[in-house]
């Protein structure tokens, strides 16, 4: 029997394991420390605070995949563990919904409630032209955001502040947009020069990514001093 933790689980949970002897394990599909983590150190506390098991608990963190590799390793390996949960949110079901765990399902598990809400909002200032969410969509297809290059935004000022506080790292050139009115490949491209341009203005050196200029990244390395 494979169960699957949505944020975690204190009533279902405990009914499966109320007075049994065994050594149960929860899989924070993240690094210590994380939300997923978390979640798993507050069900065990759940279920010693009201008695519903008699050994412990034991957290396993498998951080990759955006908790891709735990639910793989669950269908895939643990398929009959009864002893084992694993922690889940809503991020967990829009991946699968989008096939981001290479084929996975979500019934190939057993989703078993919540301790938990993590409630996303879209938050607008007062005398925003947005009124709901459809106004800012139909803004967004409209093309409210672009890449660097292309609009208002001061992304100079923006990349010399980060020079200035020393970062070193990824710069990577994304936008939300209507791909028939934006041609995907031609706006990478005029964002992925236009971030070259106030990147050196800024003071970095670049080393291109191998990968194709289309997917417009660029490894950014600032030099010293």
């Amino acid at each position: 029997m494979k169960h699957f933790l949505k944020l975690s689980l204190a009533a279902a949970f405990s009914a499966g394991l109320s007075a049994q002897s065994f050594a149960a394990e929860c899989i924070a599909p993240a690094n210590p420390g994380g939300g997923w983590d978390f979640t798993c150190r507050t069900i065990t506390k759940i279920m010693t605070d009201i008695d519903a098991y008699d050994g412990s608990i034991q957290v396993t963190n498998m951080a990759g995949g955006g908790g891709g590799l735990a639910y793989t390793h669950v269908v895939n390996e643990r398929n009959s563990d009864d002893n084992l949960i694993v922690a889940a949110s809503t991020a967990t079901a829009t991946r699968l919904a989008q096939n981001a765990y290479s084929g996975m399902t979500a019934d190939q598990v057993r989703f078993l409630g919540a301790i938990g809400a993590d409630p996303g909002v879209i938050v607008v200032a007062k005398d925003s032209p947005y009124q709901n969410l459809n106004d800012l969509l139909d803004a967004v297809i409209a093309g409210a955001f672009t890449v660097p290059g292309d609009g208002t935004l001061d992304f100079e000022a923006i990349v010399k502040r980060l020079a200035s506080y020393g970062y070193e790292g990824w710069f990577v050139v994304e936008a939300e947009q209507d791909p028939v009115a934006n041609p995907p490949l031609a706006m990478a491209q005029k964002g992925h020069q236009e971030l070259l341009r106030v990147m050196q203005a800024a003071g970095y050196e670049m080393a291109e990514s191998p990968a194709d200029i289309g997917n417009a990244v660029t490894r950014a390395i600032a030099r010293a001093g």
